[in-house]
Parts: structure tokens; C-alpha cells; sequence
């Protein structure tokens, strides 16, 4: 199955966009044995022993949902905390966005990874004093980060976790008007929210970024950031700023960051990112003159030309340099240039610095 994180892929997993125009949607489901969630804490998700992401019933969400309200009485009532993220074989799937859960559950960890099995927290109960979980649906007790789930995740798994993480954070984030500051209510299946006072809508942001792979010839020209290790190298990325096209924005970055003016700038390919909000937009663009490469000396501390050898070579493991892995599109942009054949015959020597 292809991967829905790589550029250009298109999610296995179906969002169903025309149902959150039904305003009893949430309710409708919430109310249905069939519906499953996904429990969101900041980025981080319910895992089985296995790895696998876990998708919950109703009831198991609002127990979980229930506990946490006791540890922070300030969260938003469930029907906020909602939202239809789409459909998988069928079978309708909710967010919850359940901030604390993790750690309710199983203590923090430091990489986001499965950590210890907790004390129990709080059950709702049923009328009749019986506990609402059972042992066929438990509540989760391991969670992982997204950046930890991302690589490893079929398809549909990977595009409904960037999905759920990116709107959760939304949902938590944006719960008063930021015109004039009062409660918001959650609308459109919870993809939208409006004003209680002035009546505006406020709909997720997403930010757009350009990620660029600098050529020439048959070199490739990459980055090491200020907070990276020494031997970690990618591409070079940015925002794209106010009034300014993708194109625009690919030439702007690259020379702040590498001193290089680009030309035949050429898309390739695009992927959701939720840190914070991103959207990254993929290029492949020709150095006009490599000589001129250098770094700026703040966010970029070295910059360096490579041959498809060397990385083919560093991603073998053959070669002491570090490249982003999978699936993120700087990976994807370099490894696909990687792959190509060389057009002029052997590269520069290894390594060689701008």
C-alpha cells in the first residue's frame, strides 16, 4: 500500500467532507455503537502492544474524557471536544481531543513513546454502578508520539493520525474569538467554530512552508541547522510570508539561508505537517552560480555540495552523515534525487564544501 505521507500521495483514508454539513452529526454518532475514536492528546495517540494505532468506542472516550476532567476542570464540555475526521472501511471515526490523557494513563515519557503502565484513573459507571469499559473495549494505557507512530503507520493510519493531531490542536487551541475574545462553539462537524458574541467563523490554520532541493548538475546542495548535530544535513525550509508567492518564497529562502540564487524552480510534491500547523510544499530549483553557497551563520552553520554517491552511501549507512529518514518529504526530495543517473560523468570529491 502507498504511503499517504509521501508528496503528492492521496490518503487511503476517506474524509467524508460532505456529512459535517449535517448539524446533528456529532450527536448522530456519538450516539451510534459502531462509531469509533481516535483519542488525541497534544500529538500523541493510544497504541496496542503491537505498535498498531487503537480506535476506541464512544464509551471508552467519554470515560477517558470523564477522567481527565477531574485532574483539569477548566477543559470544554465533551460535545467540544468532538470532531468527524472521516471514514474508514466505512465505519465513522471521531476525534476526541482529550488533553492530559497520556499522562493520566501512563505517566509522560521523554520521547513521546509507550511508557509505564499507570494507577487506574476514575470510571464513569453505568445507571446501574457497573463500569462503562470492559475487558473487550479497556481504556488505552500506551500512547506514542506522532513523530514516533508517523514512519511505521499503513496508509490510512498515517493520514488519519496528521489528520486528528492537526485539528485537536485547533480544537484546543482556538476556544475563544480572536476578534473579541469570546467563547467559541464547535460547528461543521468540528471543523469550523463560531463566535457565541460577534457571530465570525474561525476554521483550522494551516501555515504553508517551502522545502527546497538545491541542485547543480549532479550535486545536491544541503544545510546543517544551528540545533542540529554536526553531521545532520537536509534541505532548506521556510515560511512562505505575507503576500508572497511559492515561488517567490522557495528564491527568498534559499538565498537567506545559502547565499545561492535559484532558477527553474519546479514542484514536487506536498505534505501535512502539525508543528506547529504546517503545510510543506516541496521544490526542486538549479543554483545559478554554486560558488557563491555559504551559510548565513545563524540558523544554517554549514552548507555542502553532495554527489548521488554520497547519499546513497549515507542512507546505506556507509558514509558518517545523518539525513532526514522516512516518511518526510525532505527525505523523499533527496532520495528521489538520489535515484536519478548522473548526466556528467563522476561527481566532485567527497563531501566537498561550498
Amino acid at each position: 500500500m502507498e504511503d499517504a505521507s509521501a508528496p503528492g500521495m492521496v490518503a487511503a483514508f476517506d474524509r467524508s467532507a460532505d456529512e459535517r454539513t449535517d448539524p446533528d452529526l456529532i450527536t448522530r454518532l456519538v450516539a451510534d455503537a459502531d462509531t469509533r475514536v481516535l483519542l488525541i492528546d497534544a500529538d500523541r495517540a493510544p497504541v496496542d502492544a503491537a505498535g498498531a494505532l487503537v480506535l476506541v468506542p464512544v464509551a471508552v472516550a467519554l470515560d477517558v474524557a470523564a477522567a481527565i476532567a477531574v485532574a483539569d476542570a477548566a477543559l470544554p464540555a465533551m460535545s467540544e471536544r468532538f470532531a468527524f475526521l472521516g471514514r474508514r472501511d466505512g465505519v465513522a471515526v471521531l476525534l476526541a481531543a482529550v488533553p492530559g490523557a497520556a499522562e493520566l494513563a501512563q505517566g509522560a515519557t521523554t520521547d513521546g513513546g509507550p511508557g509505564p503502565h499507570p494507577t487506574a484513573v476514575r470510571s464513569v459507571t453505568n445507571a446501574d454502578g457497573s463500569p462503562i469499559t470492559n475487558a473487550a473495549h479497556p481504556r488505552p494505557t500506551a500512547w506514542a508520539s506522532l513523530r514516533v507512530l508517523h514512519p511505521v503507520l499503513a496508509a490510512p493510519d498515517g493520514a488519519l493520525l496528521l489528520e486528528a493531531v492537526s485539528l485537536a490542536r485547533w480544537m484546543v487551541d482556538a476556544g475563544h474569538c480572536a476578534f473579541c475574545g469570546a467563547v467559541t462553539r464547535i460547528t461543521t462537524g468540528g471543523w469550523a467554530r463560531t463566535c457565541t458574541a460577534c457571530g465570525r467563523e474561525h476554521f483550522p490554520r494551516t501555515d504553508p512552508a517551502v522545502i527546497v532541493a538545491v541542485t547543480d548538475g549532479d550535486r545536491l546542495l544541503l544545510g546543517s541547522n544551528a540545533m542540529w548535530e554536526q553531521r545532520r544535513y537536509s534541505c532548506f525550509a521556510g515560511f512562505v510570508e505575507a503576500g508572497e508567492s511559492l515561488e517567490e518564497a522557495v528564491r527568498r529562502e534559499v538565498k537567506e539561508e545559502s547565499g545561492i540564487d535559484v532558477e527553474h524552480v519546479a514542484y514536487a510534491g506536498s505534505q501535512a505537517w502539525p508543528f506547529p500547523r504546517s503545510l510543506m510544499l516541496g521544490f526542486r530549483a538549479q543554483a545559478r552560480d554554486a560558488r557563491t553557497a555559504h551559510p548565513d551563520g545563524e540558523e544554517i552553520l554549514d552548507v555542502r555540495w553532495f554527489t548521488r554517491g554520497e547519499i546513497r552511501a549515507a542512507y546505506a549507512g556507509d558514509l558518517d552523515l545523518l539525513l532526514p529518514g522516512k516518511p518526510s518529504i525532505a527525505h523523499e526530495l533527496i532520495s528521489g534525487w538520489a535515484a536519478e543517473t548522473d548526466s556528467s560523468g563522476p561527481g566532485p570529491a567527497a563531501g566537498e564544501r561550498a
